[in-house]
């Protein structure tokens, strides 16, 4: 449980594949950025080298924090403290209607992949962009669309094979169940696109960002040092503001335009601050899945509460956060792309 839950918090911003965290980041980041240059984006693929190398070193992080600090420090596990109808629970195995289903499933997806990698393949396919580009492409900047329609594909071509999709009719019922807990979250977009909207309009996150950076070369600091720094202060605000597209939303209209007036590339600054996020969403009392993963804790052990939560998950943190800020000045120091194109980011 442990291992899931720093797999799933603390390293949920590294991908090897586009995902949902890169628009949403990205699409906060581009309105910020043009404040300051109406000609300039990030794009979803600016983090993408780097956060696909944070994918396969967290990945080795997490296996050994887990084998050699964690399993030795819960010991031997005693059932006497875990509710009945869990420690007793069996393994079910999948039955032949959902075994055909996945089958079914896989292959609708297949086909999905397969559709889209020919409008894409060709120079001049329809998803390429100007000169057969890929990066600047309708296929990237419609990643969102194409991605809802794999899992829609897929997940009906499962529902309607084990029968749980009868009619037409279950398949807009479902998305409408499943829209309610998304209510949330596009609340939080609104409220966030009205604070970028009212830092424009008032200039505070022009002063701000003029003052600091002033501040900065002052103070000589203005190489990696200062994104480190950076880092640290998303890591402290983390445990106070949770929400990773809220916590960007606030800072994003201060440090970005910071950030640029110091010769850095929007992108490093996103994913300076991707890396500070993520390390400690797993300590943060603010996470609203604390409580539920601790409900799900003291089910096996009714011993467990927030100081035996918090107490498991602060190694993967510190480890997490120690290494990853190695790798990000290594990266940095080389400088090595961030994603494609992105190579001229470091300040002078």
């Amino acid at each position: 449980m442990a291992a899931g839950f720093a797999g799933v918090g603390a390293g949920f911003t590294a991908n090897i594949l586009i995902a949902g965290t890169d628009v949403l980041l990205s699409g906060i980041s581009t309105e910020v950025v043009r404040t300051m240059d109406p000609e300039m984006s990030v794009m979803v693929t600016d983090n993408w080298f780097f956060m696909s190398a944070s994918a396969v070193m967290l990945l080795i992080i997490c296996t050994v924090v887990t084998e050699r600090v964690i399993e030795p420090r819960l010991g031997k596990y005693n059932p006497k403290y875990g509710a009945k109808d869990y420690v007793g629970q069996d393994i079910e195995n999948v039955g032949p209607k959902e075994s055909k289903a996945l089958k079914i499933a896989g292959l609708v997806g297949a086909v999905y992949i397969g559709l889209v990698l020919l409008l894409i393949a060709p120079e001049n396919g329809v998803l390429r962009g100007e000169n057969g580009s890929i990066v600047d492409s309708p296929f990237l900047s419609n990643i969102v669309p194409l991605l809802l329609f794999l899992f829609l594909s897929v997940s009906i071509a499962y529902g309607v094979a084990v029968g749980v999709i009868k009619s037409t009719r279950d398949v807009p019922e479902m998305m409408a169940e499943a829209i309610k807990s998304m209510a949330g979250y596009i609340v939080l977009i609104f409220a966030a696109a009205q604070f970028i909207a009212y830092f424009d309009w008032s200039n505070i996150g022009v002063w701000i960002a003029v003052s600091g950076a002033e501040f900065l070369e002052s103070v000589n600091m203005t190489g990696v040092g200062v994104l480190v720094g950076f880092i640290f202060l998303t890591t402290l605000l983390n445990l106070f503001i949770f929400s990773g597209s809220a916590q960007w939303a606030l800072m994003a209209p201060v440090f970005i335009p910071m950030f640029m007036l110091l010769d850095y590339h929007p992108a490093v600054v996103q994913l300076a601050y991707r890396i500070g996020d993520s390390s400690t969403s797993v300590i943060t009392p603010m996470n609203p899945y604390v409580p539920m993963v601790l409900a799900f804790m003291k089910k096996y052990d009714s011993r467990a509460g927030f100081g035996t939560l918090f107490s498991v998950m602060l190694p993967y943190t510190l480890v997490i956060l120690a290494l990853w800020v190695i790798l990000f000045i290594v990266w940095t120091g080389f400088e090595l792309p961030i994603g494609p194109g992105v190579t001229d980011y470091k300040g002078e």
